[in-house]
């Protein structure tokens, strides 16, 4: 037999089998299918969503498959392929040899209430879902995004493609989101704040993450980790009095949720350069001992509180508190911005819970450990507190930092004259720490008397530059 011969056959009966493989399987992807629509409709049942109105006509390859998405009496159409295992032909024409029991892909259909979307997108379908189930059970869901651009009333909101990917694996589930753009403008929006909030305009470049978590036995308490960057993202707002803008780029961030032993672990990390101040600014913040159980009590209590503030789980959520405190949580925060000038603000916070059953005979041990180091160079302490003052206060810059000039000349003298603060030229620095329930500042022990003359010395000068 020629060799040409034989590669044909071997090609006709590979061909054969796979074709046969494909039917006998778009039977099994109609049964799976099937199975996999009931699954989500159970997943959808706490949101108000279900899928209905599905149809399947099942081919050799592929089968054609529609439904409809219900929610609010509101119907979303898709309509698509669901390609057949084990080698679904879409996943072989981009190379990907993997075997699936099915792989579907769906778009958004046109009807009255989706007309819009399409309008959004320039004409172009809006959203597209590509949703393959493994053998193993695993399943991928990913969503494919076309720029589009939304204007209503006082507000525009627009997006450049992008993706959002979700995955399950066991018990384990992982999202991920590629977004080129997306930008939020609002024009008078009334907010109910005592400040008038005129503008606002919010947003990111290139933002990528990934979040991987799982469930555990308490409704609000999930494990995992959240990490991801983007090239820029800002906050920029206007109120009647002032206007602030905030721009950072190059932004790292790393978040995670763990447990051992029914207590949970929370580290958030993130790194972004500031352009207001020209400055890389790092944060750190860790929380750990926090009891789940009681956590999710308060979290459970907090969420059937009514607006006059009765909560039906108060005794619950005092007994939660407690369990809270027994387990001495540890907080920690760390905060440090440096510009290319070298001048720089750090802010450690180290704060342990101690022994509540002994605070009423000493006051102090309500700390097991308190350490605080506070570093600023002056010139951005003063903007910092310039910036906050026109925030909270509602009033334009140039008022805030004259403001500050003022009071803050008077109430420095009086804190450093109590060596509350150190002055060092172009740097004031602040050590406050708790050792064996004895309060020191800058490596001074304070007497009773002192602290308390401290504390009166604190409150004229803060209410003098209230003044």
């Amino acid at each position: 037999m020629k060799k040409s011969t034989l590669a044909l056959s071997v090609i006709v009966v590979l061909g054969a089998v796979w074709s046969g493989g494909a039917w006998y399987t778009g039977k099994k992807a109609e049964a799976e299918y099937q199975t996999y629509l009931a699954q989500v409709n159970e997943q959808l049942k706490p949101y108000e969503i279900q899928i209905e109105n599905a149809t399947f006509e099942r081919g050799v390859f592929s089968s054609d498959v529609s439904y409809s998405l219900i929610f609010d009496d509101t119907a979303i159409p898709f309509v698509g392929k669901l390609y057949h295992g084990p080698l679904p032909l879409n996943h072989l024409a981009s190379f990907d040899f993997s075997p699936a029991v099915f792989s579907k892909v769906m778009d958004v259909a046109k009807n009255e209430n989706t007309q819009k979307w399409f309008d959004y997108a320039q004409g172009k379908v809006p959203l597209n879902s590509d949703t393959t189930v493994s053998y193993s059970g695993n399943t991928k869901v990913k969503l494919t995004f076309n720029p589009a651009k939304i204007e209503e009333d006082n507000a525009v909101l627009a997006w450049d493609k992008g993706s959002l990917t979700y995955e399950l694996d066991g018990t384990q589930k992982y999202l991920d989101w590629d977004l080129n753009q997306l930008s939020l403008k609002l024009q008078n929006v009334d907010w109910n704040m005592d400040a008038e909030l005129k503008a606002v305009d919010l947003g990111f470049n290139q933002f990528k993450a990934k979040l991987q978590w799982q469930d555990t036995p308490y409704q609000y308490i999930k494990l995992g980790q959240l990490n991801g960057t983007a090239d820029e993202y800002w906050l920029n707002y206007e109120t009647d009095q002032y206007q602030d803008k905030s721009t950072y780029k190059d932004w790292k961030f790393d978040y995670r949720v763990s447990e051992k032993d029914g207590l949970l672990a929370l580290k958030m990390d993130d790194n972004a350069h500031n352009m207001a101040f020209d400055a890389l600014v790092k944060s750190l913040v860790h929380f750990q001992h926090i009891d789940m159980a009681a956590l999710n009590t308060l979290i459970t209590a907090a969420t059937l509180m009514d607006e006059n503030g009765h909560n039906p789980m108060e005794a619950e959520a005092e007994a939660a508190t407690q369990k809270l405190l027994q387990n001495q949580p540890h907080f920690v925060i760390k905060m440090d911005l440096d510009n290319k000038e070298n001048a720089s603000a750090k802010l450690n916070f180290d704060l342990q819970i101690g022994d509540m059953a002994q605070v009423e005979k000493q006051p102090l041990s309500i700390f097991k450990h308190l350490d605080i180091n506070i570093e600023s160079d002056k010139n951005i302490l003063e903007r910092l507190v310039t910036k906050m003052m026109m925030q909270f206060g509602n009033m334009p810059q140039e008022q805030a930092r004259q403001l500050y000039v003022e009071g803050s000349e008077d109430v420095l003298k009086g804190l450093v004259s109590q060596s509350i603060v150190q002055d060092k030229g172009n740097q004031l620095a602040l050590n406050v720490q708790v050792k064996e329930n004895k309060l020191q500042i800058n490596d001074r022990t304070l007497s009773d008397s002192e602290l308390q003359m401290m504390l009166f010395v604190l409150m004229m000068s803060l209410g003098s530059m209230g003044n």
